[in-house]
């Protein structure tokens, strides 16, 4: 399979699921949805950035970006917590 193809059967699998997510209107449901694109984005962003680097190092990364990402949306509306955890990271 293609590059192109894996992004666009991804695309129609999780586009679905973000629109109900979101029409059902429970914010747990949009974060998984968020949390998981995140996972695999990151997961792909550090596959190309540190393909030299151990897995370990990759495993790390990827943890400490959702790490933060469950922050900005679950503390985002606190003011300094976002600057707090980011300078914690």
């Amino acid at each position: 399979m293609s590059n192109l193809a894996a992004r666009l059967l991804t695309a129609a699998v999780l586009v679905p699921l973000l629109v109900a997510a979101i029409l059902w209107q429970n914010p747990i449901g949009v974060w998984l949805v968020v949390f998981v694109a995140t996972f695999f984005g990151l997961r792909e962003f550090y596959n190309m950035t540190l393909a030299k680097e151990p897995a370990s190092e990759r495993a790390f990364a990827i943890a400490v970006g959702l790490a933060f990402a469950a922050s900005v949306y679950w503390l985002g509306d606190r003011e300094m917590a976002v600057v707090a955890v980011l300078a914690g990271i």
